[in-house]
Formats: C-alpha cells, structure tokens, sequence
C-alpha cells in the first residue's frame, strides 16, 4: 500500500538524522589531527582556513526549460521531457577504480551489474566498478555508526550530523573547497548546473564538505485534496486574507459528526510551525547583527499554541491526530488539507491525480498578505561526503558523480533517475513512465547524487508545473532561511535532546487542555538553560562562516 510504504520512509529518515556515534567511533575521533586527505592542506581545516567561495551555478545551456528558474532556489519548470533529449558529451568515462558507496535506500537492489542493467549502465557510463552499499532507512543509523567506528570507510557515504561531526570530516573527508569553489566547479558541467542555494546544505563553517541533491527550498507546505475542497465550492488553491479566514476554511471543511477534518497530523510538530509563521516568528533560528534569536523563544511562538488549541477544541482536528494517521486519512478523504515537505506535491499529483492537488499560501495572521514564509534547504538534509584520498582519486571519484548529476533533459538524467528504456520505463509521448520491473533493480541511495529532485515536472500536468512555478516565484523572494544553517554547534547536538523534548510534550498537553500557558513560561527556562551553549556556538560558527 502507497499510504504505508511513504509512513515507513518518513520514519526510518528520522531516525537516520537523529544517529548518533557510539562509544567506540567517539573514542577514534579524539586522536584527529590535520593532515591527510585530497582538498586538504594541513592542520584543522576548521580553524586554519577561511570560507570558501560558493561554487559557480552554469544553468545546463543546451536544455531550455518551459519556466526558468534561478540561482536563489527557483526550479526550472518543465511541461514534458524533451523528444530529443541531449547527449552529454564526455561519456562513457575511461577507466578507474572501484567505487565504494553507502547511502540509505528503500530496498536493496538486485546484486551486482551481472544482474542488474541498471547498475550495469552506471558502470559502463562511469568506467568504474560500483560496489553499493544500499541500506533500508531504519538500518542507517547503525550501519553509518559501525561504519566510522571501524575506520573502513567508502569512498561515498551519506553523513548524519552527529557528536563531534568536524572532527569526523577532518579525520575521513574530503574538504572539496579546493574542487569545487567559484569556478573551478566548471569541470565538472553536471555539479554546476545545481543552484547555488543548494551547496549551502553541504557546507558547515563555510567550507564544502559534501555533495548535495537539490530541493526546491521553499520547506513546509499547507496543500489541499482540491476535488475534496469543490464539493464545499472551495478552490483547490483558495486565496486566504488571515488567520480568521483560514479557520473558517477548516471549519468549513470539518464536519466530525461525519467523520470529517480539515485536519489530522500531529499538531505540535506541523500545526504550531505554521501558524508561528503566519505570526511572523523567526524560521526556527533568527539571526540579527551577529545574535542568535530561537522562535521559541518568542510571543509569536506562544500565540501560535494558543491558536491550534483553538483549532482543536473547536474540533477542526482529527481526534487520534496525535497518533498521526495522516497519510491513511488523506488517501480516504477523512482530510482534505494536509501540510508536508514541499517535494510531497509533485508526488502525489504523480501517484492521484484525481485528487486533483492545490495549496494554500498562508497569509500573515492579521491580514496584509502572504506571510513571509520559512523557507527550507535548497538540498535534502543529509549530504553525501568524500573519502579523503589523492587529488587523482578525488577528480575521479567527482567525474563519475558529475554523470550521476546529470540535469533535466539530458539521455543522462533518463539513464540514472529512469534506468534502461524498455525495461524500466517506457514512454507515453515523450514522458518516461516506470515499468513494474523498475523497482527491482532501482539503486536506491544513488539517487542523492542525482537531480531527480531539482525540477518541476509532473509528466502530463502541465497546469500543476506551472502552478508550482506561480506560488514558488511568489513566496522565495521574501522568504526567511533557518540562520543556524551551514553552520554547527556540538551543544545541539549532544546537549539540549531533554529539554527539547519536555517542551514537545508540554505543547502536546496545552493543545489538549491538560496543561496551561504558564507550564510552557517553565519549559521555556528550562530549555534556555540547556540552549544558550547552542545560542552562543551558532554565533562563534556563523562569524567564522563570515571569516571574522
């Protein structure tokens, strides 16, 4: 079942990002030292060097998309794959050494290229022999942990930010500042095509540590199941004037003597952040003249608890919604708005269009158009880093991901997001649609090395590409990044799990009207006190990022 198989994904990516190292790999960090490494030139590169340029972005010249996007974050658009797609010159690669990789993946594919045409196309395309390690979501954690603890690193692994994570990059990684900063990133024609908002992500301090698969960063979305929304005569894409309006949507929307809400996520972790930004909150960490603000910390904040309770005693909400049943009640239209990572609306207007999928900009609370909205990162959270090795092997290592990078449009992009012609998709006009024997031999964790994500295209759907395109260009400009990112502090890593968690709960027992206003003023000192060691590293992080 769809609804199942995405509820698995999401959990195992929690637990992913939260890993952290073991005893045993802690203990193989405290020796680290300098030194070492292609892209390094000695001692602590967090401390003995200055912020590297952020690569050059060169827009893939010989794809037009139909929506031009930007450097900034704003996808290209794109109404159907091209009929002619482009051959990228400088394939297949002469050849190389094994490359080793690890990354998370949904199912481990077939084993080997003897099997799989698939891998069998990765390594005739990329001259090397690809040994991938491609282990299930929930396993990742682990298997990342086991992995550094043992010092047999891959030449490629997906990294979680975990405790003492610079020392981590300086003993094992490569620094590929030196690679891929300004324009010398031009080498490597796939790796520049990516915006330039996207490397952000793969920074910490201000040097490139990583290779990231762009996103579109616009974060959280508030998406509507449209053709639920017609029978109230409701557009799929409603204009909302405030705070006020939005609740009389959902009210409109609710009718629980008929099993029927507006909404059913859990409320702390999707409700509260959204109603803060329409509040005008900071997006989690706000920085002003070198000082660090968290949106905890602030009255919007506060009034945004107050509001979903609000919400939910007027039983706008599912009832079970903290036990998040969400996506089973979506598919069954027991909910008809759903907030979610940005990338969710391209996937389900691909898995249902009948739902026929809108969303909503929210406005500032009390009126005077949209809120400015909290923006997410330009990549997915987690990059991909390099084993240090020689300045031959890392230009090897980056021309084969410079293939993997391919950008939209290309024979490419078709052979690494798609797989072989005829035997994993085929084409309905000239879209590629997957074949049932496509999920098979999938390579699963290759695909963050590759643009998959970096477009809008929803084959078929013209009117929701260039919807996408309309919202996105109308809310990135004036959006608000989370200030804390790129940067690191040790003290959110390891120091402030309890107090986080206490206040979760609070804010759960509020909604319910089990606890009051007063009991979050008490979890609020509390987290400061575990937090201003975070307050005060993102600060020492972020004026070094700017070389102060």
């Amino acid at each position: 079942m769809v609804t199942q198989r995405i509820a698995r994904t999401a959990f195992g990516r929690r637990a992913f990002l939260g890993g952290s190292l073991s005893a045993a790999a802690l203990a193989g960090l405290a020796a680290c030292g300098g030194g070492g490494g292609g892209g390094k030139t000695g001692g602590d590169s967090w401390t003995s060097q200055g912020p590297a340029a952020a690569p050059a972005y060169v827009p893939f010249a010989q794809v037009k998309p139909d929506l031009e996007g930007n450097a900034e974050g704003l996808p290209d658009g794109y109404f159907e794959y091209p009929s002619d797609p482009v051959v990228r010159e400088g394939f297949p690669l002469d050849g190389g050494d094994p490359i080793r990789f690890m990354g998370p993946g949904m199912a481990p594919a077939n084993s080997g290229p003897e099997k799989n045409a698939w891998w069998k196309m990765l390594a005739e395309q990329t001259g090397a022999d690809w040994q991938i390690q491609n282990v299930p979501f929930p396993e990742y954690s682990d298997k990342l942990d086991v992995t550094m603890a043992s010092g047999d690193i891959p030449d490629l692994v997906q990294l979680a930010i975990v405790p003492q994570f610079p020392k981590l990059l300086d003993k094992y990684f490569t620094d590929l500042s030196s690679y891929l900063e300004g324009d010398k990133i031009k080498k490597y024609p796939g790796l520049a095509s990516i915006p330039t908002a996207a490397w952000d992500a793969a920074s910490l301090n201000g040097r490139i540590f990583g290779l990231p698969q762009p996103r579109y960063p616009i974060g959280r979305i508030t998406s509507t199941r449209g053709a639920t929304l017609a029978e109230k005569g409701i557009e799929k894409s409603p204009t909302i004037d405030s705070g006020e309006d939005f609740m009389a949507m959902l009210t409109e929307l609710s009718n629980p003597k008929e099993g029927k809400f507006a909404l059913g996520q859990q409320p702390t972790n999707w409700f509260v952040p959204a109603v803060a930004e329409m509040f005008g909150a900071p997006n989690k960490w706000r920085e002003e003249g070198g000082k660090f603000t968290h949106w905890y910390e602030t009255e919007e904040y506060a009034a945004a608890i107050q509001e979903v309770k609000k919400w939910w005693d007027a039983k706008l909400i599912h009832p079970e919604a903290f036990n998040d049943q969400s996506l089973v009640w979506l598919e069954a239209g027991t909910i008809s708005v759903y907030m979610q990572s940005v990338a969710g609306w391209s996937q389900y207007a691909t898995t249902y269009p009948e739902w026929d999928l809108g969303m909503v900009v929210m406005p500032k609370f009390e009126g005077g158009g949209p809120a400015v909205k909290h923006l997410g990162p330009a990549s997915y959270s987690a990059f991909i880093g390099v084993k240090a090795g020689s300045e031959e092997r890392i230009d090897q290592i980056l021309k084969a991901v410079d293939y993997l990078a391919s950008p939209f449009g290309t024979q490419q992009f078709l052979d690494v997001v798609y797989g072989v012609k005829d035997k994993h998709y085929e084409l309905k006009g000239t879209d590629p649609v997957a074949t049932k024997g496509a999920k098979a031999d999938t390579l699963g964790a290759t695909r963050y090395l590759t643009q998959s994500t970096g477009a809008l295209y929803v084959p078929g759907q013209k009117e929701c590409v260039q919807e996408q395109y309309d919202i996105y260009s109308k809310v990135l400009p004036t959006g608000e990044q989370d200030a804390s990112q790129g940067l690191y502090s040790e003290n959110a890593v390891t120091g402030s799990t309890t107090a986080g968690k206490k206040l979760t709960d609070t804010v759960n027992e509020i909604i319910q009207g089990r606890k009051t206003m007063k009991d979050w003023e008490n979890a609020i000192r509390d987290w400061k006190t575990s937090n201003d060691k975070t307050r005060t590293e993102y600060e020492e992080s972020f004026a070094k990022k700017q070389g102060g």
